[in-house]
Protein backbone atom coordinates (compact mmCIF):
# COMPACT_ATOMS: atom_id res chain seq x y z
CA UNK A 1 0.00 0.00 0.00
CA UNK A 2 2.47 2.65 0.59
CA UNK A 3 4.61 2.10 -2.07
CA UNK A 4 1.42 3.13 -4.15
CA UNK A 5 1.37 6.97 -2.13
CA UNK A 6 3.49 8.24 -5.28
CA UNK A 7 2.10 6.76 -8.27
CA UNK A 8 -1.08 7.97 -10.18
CA UNK A 9 -4.54 7.03 -9.47
CA UNK A 10 -4.79 4.48 -12.31
CA UNK A 11 -1.71 2.70 -11.21
CA UNK A 12 -2.20 2.68 -7.29
CA UNK A 13 -2.07 -0.95 -5.78
CA UNK A 14 -1.80 -2.93 -8.87
CA UNK A 15 1.56 -5.35 -9.13
CA UNK A 16 4.21 -5.59 -10.90
CA UNK A 17 6.26 -2.36 -8.95
CA UNK A 18 9.45 -2.30 -7.70
CA UNK A 19 9.99 -2.43 -4.23
CA UNK A 20 11.49 1.24 -3.07
CA UNK A 21 11.57 0.39 0.60
CA UNK A 22 8.31 2.73 1.33
CA UNK A 23 7.02 1.42 3.80
CA UNK A 24 9.94 1.80 5.76
CA UNK A 25 9.34 5.73 6.14
CA UNK A 26 6.22 4.68 8.18
CA UNK A 27 5.39 3.51 11.52
CA UNK A 28 2.05 2.25 12.25
CA UNK A 29 0.65 1.55 16.40
CA UNK A 30 -0.99 -1.42 16.23
CA UNK A 31 -4.36 -1.49 18.41
CA UNK A 32 -6.89 -3.49 19.66
CA UNK A 33 -10.98 -3.25 19.53
CA UNK A 34 -12.15 -3.44 23.19
CA UNK A 35 -10.29 -2.26 26.89
CA UNK A 36 -6.65 -3.07 27.26
CA UNK A 37 -5.49 -5.99 29.23
CA UNK A 38 -2.59 -5.27 32.16
CA UNK A 39 0.07 -6.74 30.17
CA UNK A 40 -0.52 -5.44 26.87
CA UNK A 41 2.41 -4.15 25.23
CA UNK A 42 2.65 -1.02 22.90
CA UNK A 43 3.14 -2.54 18.74
CA UNK A 44 4.26 -0.61 16.38
CA UNK A 45 5.35 -1.84 12.74
CA UNK A 46 7.76 -0.81 10.11
CA UNK A 47 7.58 -2.88 6.84
CA UNK A 48 6.92 -6.09 7.62
CA UNK A 49 8.46 -6.24 11.15
CA UNK A 50 6.30 -6.18 14.10
CA UNK A 51 7.97 -4.68 17.35
CA UNK A 52 6.83 -3.68 20.82
CA UNK A 53 8.15 -1.99 24.12
CA UNK A 54 9.41 -4.57 26.45
CA UNK A 55 7.96 -4.07 30.16
CA UNK A 56 9.96 -3.54 32.85
CA UNK A 57 9.30 -7.48 34.28
CA UNK A 58 11.36 -8.25 30.70
CA UNK A 59 13.61 -5.93 30.73
CA UNK A 60 14.75 -7.26 34.70
CA UNK A 61 14.41 -11.07 33.47
CA UNK A 62 16.73 -9.89 30.02
CA UNK A 63 19.25 -8.42 32.32
CA UNK A 64 19.16 -11.73 34.94
CA UNK A 65 19.53 -13.66 31.70
CA UNK A 66 22.64 -11.72 30.40
CA UNK A 67 24.23 -11.75 33.83
CA UNK A 68 23.65 -15.64 34.04
CA UNK A 69 24.95 -16.04 30.75
CA UNK A 70 22.75 -17.01 28.82
CA UNK A 71 22.06 -14.47 26.12
CA UNK A 72 24.85 -14.90 22.87
CA UNK A 73 23.49 -11.81 20.85
CA UNK A 74 21.28 -9.02 21.60
CA UNK A 75 19.82 -6.80 18.79
CA UNK A 76 18.73 -3.69 19.70
CA UNK A 77 17.06 -1.13 17.63
CA UNK A 78 17.07 2.24 19.84
CA UNK A 79 13.84 4.14 19.61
Amino acid sequence: RFGSLGLAPGRKFAPGHACRFECHDYVAEQRRDGPRSVGDLATFQRGNAVHYVHSRAMVRALAEAVRLGLVHRLVYPGE
